[in-house]
């Protein structure tokens, strides 16, 4: 599992599924097994750290990842932003 991309000035690259455009993360299964996601977790590296949802990433899968501190919008969206 790695960090494919990430951006934290996000000018339109990326919309959510409410038209906002917050910062983001995708991550990628570059192996040959499925990884369950929710085995992991992603920090900001101050402390606060988000659990992966409990989802399966296929080999070659992507997951991308709102980091705009509205978890409350959904399973994709971390409680912390990106600097």
């Amino acid at each position: 599992l790695r960090i494919n991309e990430a951006a934290s000035d996000n000018d339109g690259i990326n919309v959510d599924e409410l038209g906002e455009t917050d910062d983001w993360f995708e991550l990628v299964n570059t192996g040959t097994e499925p990884i369950q996601l929710g085995a992991f977790s992603v920090s900001d590296g101050s402390g606060t750290s988000w659990r992966l949802p409990n989802e399966t990433l296929a080999p070659g899968g992507v997951f991308l990842a709102w980091a705009d501190e509205d978890a409350e919008q959904g399973p994709h969206h971390a409680p912390f932003k990106l600097d």
